[in-house]
């Protein structure tokens, strides 16, 4: 310690030995409970308003959360969507290739509603899309 923080803590020392030697100045007994009362009071105060900033923080938290997972499952779904349109054009595009292969001159190729017909319906849906 300095000199001069030595110098306030002995000042402190001999104020605070004056108010406990000196009846006049000890504090009184309803001062006493009434300051405690109130610091209660003001401290019960303080921790709903904690209690109620949580509340509120904890419901941006989860509404925040809720957004990152609906925007993930839209993301998602979209690029699903992607990977089987991706998918159902490379198996056409090998079934095509697979027809040229086997073609016979003399054999029409088969239209997309006679395949629906034959196969899979999937086939008729294919003539409302259009190149």
């Amino acid at each position: 310690m300095d000199e001069t923080a030595m110098q306030q803590q002995a000042l402190r020392d001999a104020l605070k030995g004056a108010f406990e030697r000196d009846e006049t100045l000890r504090a009184r007994p309803e001062f006493i409970s009434g300051l405690a009362a109130t610091l209660r009071a003001r401290a019960r105060e303080q921790q709903k308003e904690k209690k109620i900033r949580w509340d509120w923080l904890r419901a941006g938290l989860v509404a925040a959360a809720a957004l990152c997972v609906l925007a993930v499952g839209i993301g998602s779904r979209d690029l699903v969507a992607a990977r089987r349109f991706e998918t159902l054009a490379r198996e056409a595009v090998g079934d095509h290739e697979a027809c040229l292969a086997s073609y016979t001159p003399g054999r029409r190729p088969m239209s997309l509603a006679e395949a629906g017909r034959r196969f899979d319906p999937f086939y008729s849906a294919l003539q409302a899309v259009t190149p």
